[in-house]
């Protein structure tokens, strides 16, 4: 039994596939990606041509994978679960990643602040620096 290709849609949007054999799936999964919406089951199989297409349609997204085995619905259901498993663990990796680019962005805003604040503060010296200059060769002396 193969699994010939897979794929993950929102609605009738496929998010992401995969096709491990040559072949032309898009229309046929397409056609399936409807029929699930219609029909709106958390389970599906429906034969096209040589393929069985199963699906797992939970929260308005359909997991979907073709295989060449009608017989076998057990490798199926299990690898659409595994896809399923993994998505929530990649939006868990993904709240972590952006929770740390949140942080480093902070962290680099506070630093740019502290830089500004030093700038302005050295920005200070020169002027009293070219003041005293200006009095010096103005012949004007100035009492420090």
């Amino acid at each position: 039994m193969t699994i010939a290709y897979s794929c993950i849609a929102n609605g009738r949007m496929v998010l992401a596939e995969l096709a491990l054999t040559g072949g032309s799936y898009q229309e046929a999964a397409s056609t399936v990606l409807r029929l699930v919406l219609l029909r709106a089951e958390p389970k599906t199989v429906i034969q096209m041509g040589s393929f069985v297409y199963h699906t797992l349609f939970i929260d308005g997204i359909t997991y979907l994978c073709a295989s060449d085995n009608a017989l076998d619905t057990v490798t199926p259901s299990a690898f659409l679960k595994n896809v399923k498993y993994n998505k929530k663990q990649d939006n868990s990796s993904i709240s972590t990643l952006r929770s740390q680019v949140t942080d480093v962005k902070n962290a680099m805003t506070q630093n740019i602040d502290k830089i500004l604040e030093s700038e302005e503060r050295s920005n200070i010296f020169p002027d009293s620096t070219d003041d005293l200059q200006t009095a010096i060769f103005s012949g004007n002396t100035a009492t420090i």
